[in-house]
């Protein structure tokens, strides 16, 4: 996958080529991007097997049930690819 490919949030994380290791790589973005406060866990990532129901999951952890939809999807979107 090309880092400048759009990324479908219905796409499963399986189907995008992510393993263990990248999981941890994006726990260690995400944990980042949401901050200190906001623990993230490989387990949690697949947990949620696609972009849009791990965006849901963290927007509710962080308290942005009412974020717009897109606004989740590009927070998210720019996590995975960096």
């Amino acid at each position: 996958m090309d880092a400048h490919e759009v990324v479908k949030e219905e796409h499963g994380f399986f189907e995008l080529g992510i393993d263990s290791l990248m999981a941890v790589e994006l726990r260690g973005k995400l944990q980042a991007a949401l901050g200190a406060n906001t623990p993230v866990s490989v387990a949690e990532i697949f947990n949620y097997p696609n972009i849009k129901q791990l965006a849901d999951f963290l927007a509710e952890r962080i308290g942005l049930e009412g974020l717009e939809q897109q606004k989740k999807k590009e927070m998210t979107t720019h996590v995975v690819l960096g």
